[in-house]
């Protein structure tokens, strides 16, 4: 289901110094949820072979904050305007030893933001669509170490952004890489 989130309110002052309220106090609200997420998966594991896969369905049209676009009459963005999206993902998991795991995954996500909505989304260019992970993971007495690496690749969409001069192409592109370190300790029992 959607969570949903008090308004998020903050205050600013109007910053055209060619109108007379230019510097007066303003403030600002803004309706933004987190999605519904429908999914299914399915496991199976086979002797030292654990493989995984989902797909969910993220109902962003319905969903405060992101369901509308276009401008508010004061001049604030209504909405991001994505769309509804489908994501796939797969990993696997094999055990080297009784103390080893080497894991590997991937992941597709379609892109929820409209080429035509660009300009909207500068802040939040959430564009990227394939994932890669590597990693892995050592088991000792009562302490997991684990490392692993995430690629999302490089995406871009191009569209428009409107200026009060007029409008101007604006291309967002997103890439990121993450490395990842964790420790966890289980007391002996």
């Amino acid at each position: 289901s959607p969570q949903w989130f008090q308004d998020f309110e903050y205050n600013a002052v109007y910053e055209n110094p060619n109108l007379p309220n230019f510097q007066q106090a303003r403030e600002f609200s803004f309706a933004l949820d987190v999605p519904a997420v429908y999914g299914a998966g399915l496991s199976m594991d086979m002797d030292r072979l654990l493989w995984n896969a989902d797909v969910r369905y993220i109902t962003y049209s319905a969903t405060d904050g992101f369901d509308e676009s276009g401008m508010n009459q004061d001049g604030s963005v209504k909405g991001f305007g994505w769309e509804d999206i489908l994501v796939f993902a797969t990993g696997v998991q094999y055990g080297l030893s009784d103390m080893v795991a080497l894991r590997g995954g991937y992941h597709f996500t379609q892109n929820p933001i409209p080429d035509e909505l660009s300009g909207f989304n500068i802040p939040a260019p959430a564009i990227v669509q394939h994932h890669a992970t590597l990693g892995l993971g050592f088991m000792f007495d009562n302490l997991a170490v684990d490392v692993g690496y995430y690629r999302a690749f490089e995406n871009s969409i191009t569209g428009p952004f409107m200026t009060p001069a007029g409008s101007l192409d604006v291309t967002n592109t997103m890439m990121e890489d993450s490395f990842l370190l964790s420790f966890a300790f289980a007391p002996g029992s």
